[in-house]
């Protein structure tokens, strides 16, 4: 299905050469456009190189086997599954657990970013009908919320309203 998209005036600059790819990958997996591209507006402000990394994240996913496998140290595989990559900043240990198998860094490349994000919120999508409780959990790994609000409400927020440029 190709629908031709009116881009709106508060569409960013940069997030037009990716909005092909994200149209593809939103109908080959099934997934809000809009939520998509809401996502890659607040993670990262549409730069396919934005990079950060979380030194206090713990759920590492197999770093020795991994270092082992990819010819690299353990540290180094450390280190990168505690960092956000790419569009829709996704963490490397999150990949490792959708399946990505090659170099981290190898996330910056948009089509691959927006892959293993539509991989993870396939997932999200059958555990948490509401979109807003998959945004919750695309930003937390999981649905919380205190008092009726999403512990992460300024993030979901955030998505929702970046949702509207799109």
């Amino acid at each position: 299905m190709n629908i031709k998209r009116e881009l709106k005036l508060s569409v960013p600059i940069k997030a037009k050469e990716f909005l092909p790819i994200v149209e593809a990958m939103s109908n080959s997996y099934k997934i809000d456009y809009k939520m998509l591209c809401g996502i890659c507006e607040v993670e990262s402000s549409w730069n396919p190189y934005a990079v950060r990394y979380e030194s206090d994240f713990k759920d590492l996913s197999q770093p020795f086997y991994w270092a082992k496998h990819l010819g690299i140290t353990e540290m180094t595989e450390i280190q990168c599954q505690k960092t956000y990559w790419g569009l829709c900043q996704m963490m490397g240990s999150v990949a490792r657990g959708l399946g990505f198998e090659d170099m981290l860094p190898k996330l910056c490349d948009a089509n691959m970013n927006l892959h293993f994000m539509c991989s993870l919120l396939t997932r999200l999508k059958a555990k948490y009908p509401l979109p807003q409780d998959q945004i919750c959990a695309y930003n937390m790994g999981h649905v919380e919320k205190s008092l009726g609000k999403y512990v992460n409400q300024d993030y979901v927020d955030k998505v929702l309203k970046a949702m509207g440029n799109y």
